[in-house]
C-alpha cells in the first residue's frame, strides 16, 4: 500500500516538514523599515533628553521665576533707567516709555543725539529719586552715523543737570530730564 499519493508537502512516504526549525529570512523592507523605526525612536528620544536638559537649564539660569530686577539696588534700577535713554530716543515709542506719562519732552530727537552718564549715588526717597546727570551734546544719532549730528564738527558740550525720577508700579521712570 505504498501507493503514492503527491500532495502539497511532496508524497506520503516523505515525512512530514517540521516547521518548527525552519528559519524565516526577514525581507529587505522589513529590515529598513526595522532601521527606520529605531532611528525615529532615537531621535525621539534625544529630543526629549534635549527639552530635558533645556529646561533644568532655564530653570537654573532663571532661579525659577525669579527677575533680574529683583537682585538689583534702587539706585542700579534709576541708573539703568537714565542709561536706556539714548537708545529709546531713537523711537517715538520707546521714547515716551522711559518717561512718566504725560511727561516725555517733545524735542526727542535732542535727546537721541546726547549720551548720559549718572554721577554719584542719585538720592532716593520712597518712590521719587533725583540723580546728577551728566549730559554730552554733539553725539551722533545713530541714522547717519557718518556725519556728527552738530553741524560744528567735532563740538562736544558736556553739562551736569538735576533729573527727577518716579517709580510708576514697578519700575523707575523719568519724570523730568532737562539737557541744559
Amino acid at each position: 500500500n505504498r501507493a503514492r499519493s503527491f500532495r502539497n508537502d511532496g508524497p506520503s512516504f516523505w515525512p512530514a516538514p517540521d516547521y518548527s526549525e525552519v528559519v524565516v529570512f526577514p525581507l529587505m523592507t522589513d529590515i529598513i523599515f526595522l532601521r527606520i523605526e529605531n532611528m525615529l525612536s532615537f531621535i525621539m528620544n534625544l529630543k526629549m533628553g534635549l527639552l530635558t536638559c533645556t529646561v533644568a537649564l532655564v530653570l537654573s539660569v532663571t532661579g525659577c521665576g525669579s527677575n533680574y530686577r529683583d537682585s538689583l539696588s534702587a539706585s542700579q534700577e534709576v541708573n539703568a533707567t537714565i542709561a536706556a535713554l539714548g537708545d529709546a530716543a531713537m523711537e517715538d515709542s520707546s521714547f515716551a516709555s522711559v518717561f512718566v506719562a504725560g511727561t516725555s519732552p517733545a524735542n526727542r530727537k535732542d535727546y537721541a543725539t546726547c549720551n548720559y552718564e549718572v554721577v554719584g549715588e542719585p538720592s532716593i526717597s520712597g518712590d521719587e529719586a533725583t540723580a546728577e546727570v551728566q549730559v554730552t551734546t554733539g553725539v551722533s544719532d545713530g541714522s547717519n552715523s557718518d556725519q556728527p549730528a552738530k553741524k560744528d564738527l567735532g563740538q562736544k558740550e558736556t553739562r551736569t543737570v538735576k533729573w527727577s525720577l518716579a517709580k510708576e508700579g514697578d519700575e523707575w521712570k523719568i519724570k523730568d530730564a532737562p539737557l541744559q
